[in-house]
């Protein structure tokens, strides 16, 4: 045996008896100090773990809250976002409405309800659909909701001045309650809330205003006893306005006091003339014939046979569109009066026109035909404009009347974005 070997065996052996050990022999610990080292690296690891996991814990917590302030972030900017597409379509609906947002068969529009008043249409989301609310101005609001409500959004809307109007939107991701708080009261725990704004404007019914009773891109004549007046010396008091060759045949025309009516014929306009059919139509109403039949003021109805009722009930209905678009001509058997002074109507034709009875209309007629046969002797208080050439046949009246084209200008049409507009701060 090694002598380490044999010096450690006796040292262990001293110290087993009890001897006094000498210098040679190392000292040993005892044992209960080596468990108390063992035992405080075992909580240092553990504090360490626990700190760790306080940590993890932490982090996950914050980042649940961030998540749920985005979610809700989201679900109010959609909402203020869902508020000014709804407000839109409101807008370009004529048909009045209850307090619930709905069609009705009489009262006020949504327009008149709201543009300019302190009143605040709201809608909110629960169970799965959407609940409005559209109180008269100075009514009380009722605090009952759908519940639970999920999102929610109420609107303002600013006067037309001009023909603009703006649309303010606070959609909210809760409560319709915290929509409908002032700014300055801040926002409750646990929601967010959201704001937008757009301008819209309103495409008029007739861009530009015919400056002659009857107008129209390619040849016109007139034929049995037909008549054309135009008392405004403003507007330049012409009677008819063609493109190419006029011949009013044994039309009477009349014009100004004191002008002589061949005075009030202007032809072979070059600027007119250079127009193809697509543009005619773009310059009359700013837009192409697609984009004016999709438009929500306008109404497509079929009168390839006659439509009499179907066209006086459509135009005469509380909310009716004022802009129809007629398919297959316009054909009427009966005495009709369409459209007023004060709420005129536009009938873009697409077809020849064919009228038995006597007939009356207060607007602007627009013809894609050449073909317009009168046997009752109809008047048109207003303008009327054809796209291609034009035969008018009959004792058909027309009278230019600038007062109804400028109402028809001003009152009907369909609420568009202005481009660059929407904010949200």
């Amino acid at each position: 045996m090694s002598a380490p070997r044999r010096a450690k065996g006796e040292c262990r052996r001293a110290q087993h008896e009890g001897t006094p050990v000498n210098a040679l022999c190392p000292p040993t610990r005892p044992s209960h100090q080596r468990g108390i080292t063992t035992l405080a690296v075992v909580l240092a690891v553990a504090t360490a773990l626990a700190l760790t996991a306080a940590y993890a814990s932490r982090v996950a917590w914050l980042e649940l809250q961030a998540s749920g302030n985005r979610v809700r972030a989201a679900q109010s900017a959609e909402a203020a976002e869902s508020g000014l597409a709804w407000a839109l379509a409101r807008l370009n609906d004529d048909r009045p409405v209850d307090d619930a947002c709905k069609p009705a068969p009489s009262g006020s529009t949504f327009r008149e309800r709201y543009q300019g008043a302190a009143a605040m249409p709201s809608c909110a989301l629960g169970d799965g659909a959407w609940t409005c609310r559209c109180p008269l101005p100075g009514a009380s609001v009722s605090t009952s909701e759908p519940a639970p409500v999920r999102q929610a959004f109420a609107l303002r809307l600013g006067g037309a001045a001009s023909g603009v109007a703006m649309i303010e939107s606070t959609g909210c991701s809760g409560a319709i309650a915290a929509c409908l708080r002032p700014r300055e009261a801040g926002v409750p725990g646990g929601m967010h809330v959201a704001r937008a704004w757009v301008d819209v404007a309103r495409l008029p019914a007739i861009d530009v205003q015919p400056v002659a009773a009857i107008t129209v891109r390619g040849t016109l004549r007139l034929r049995d006893g037909a008549t054309a007046v135009h008392h405004g010396i403003a507007s330049g008091g012409l009677t008819l306005h063609s493109g190419t060759d006029v011949d009013p045949g044994d039309a009477t025309l009349i014009g100004p006091p004191g002008a002589p009516a061949r005075s009030t014929i202007v032809g072979d306009d070059a600027a007119l003339a250079s127009l193809d059919a697509e543009q005619f139509f773009a310059s009359t109403f700013r837009m192409n014939r697609a984009a004016w039949r999709a438009q929500p003021a306008a109404r497509p109805l079929s009168c390839a046979s006659p439509c009499d009722q179907a066209l006086a009930q459509q135009l005469s209905a509380p909310g009716a569109p004022s802009l129809v678009w007629l398919d297959g001509g316009l054909h009427l058997d009966s005495a009709t009066e369409l459209g007023s002074a004060e709420r005129p109507v536009l009938l873009v034709v697409d077809g020849a026109v064919h009228l038995r009875a006597p007939v009356r209309i207060h607007g602007v007629l627009y013809l894609r035909s050449a073909e317009w046969r009168d046997d009752g002797g109809a008047e048109i208080h207003g303008a009327l404009l054809a796209e291609n050439d034009l035969l008018l046949t009959g004792p058909s009246r027309i009278e230019h009347d600038a007062n109804v084209v400028e109402r028809l200008r001003l009152c009907c049409g369909t609420f568009a974005r202005m481009p660059g507009s929407w904010r949200d701060f």
